[in-house]
């Protein structure tokens, strides 16, 4: 993190962590506390991933991600929404 990051986006990039160790367990409860109902993820493939997505695929196990690497973190912040435009490296199953 950077020495000139806000509370505000120091905030979000932890966040962010902890939505990536949740994502790492497959861990739903977790997952929900930092991610939004309203979430999509779009693929590299170019689907488009909704947090329910998400949540059953861990639920049924047909969804894992094995790894998952960020780098290059920009947080963006615009009123009370907060988005991480970043490079990512994994390997997931589905």
């Amino acid at each position: 993190m950077s020495s000139n990051q806000s509370e505000r986006e120091i905030a979000l990039i932890e966040a962010h962590e902890r939505r990536i160790e949740a994502v790492l367990k497959a861990d739903a409860d977790a997952l929900v506390q930092v991610v939004a109902e309203d979430m999509i993820f779009v693929s590299p493939a170019g689907d488009m991933i909704t947090r329910a997505d998400v949540l059953a695929g861990f639920a049924s196990g047909t969804l894992r991600i094995e790894r998952m690497e960020c780098s290059n973190l920009r947080p963006r912040l615009c009123g009370d929404v907060g988005v991480i435009i970043y490079d990512a490296d994994g390997t997931s199953s589905d």
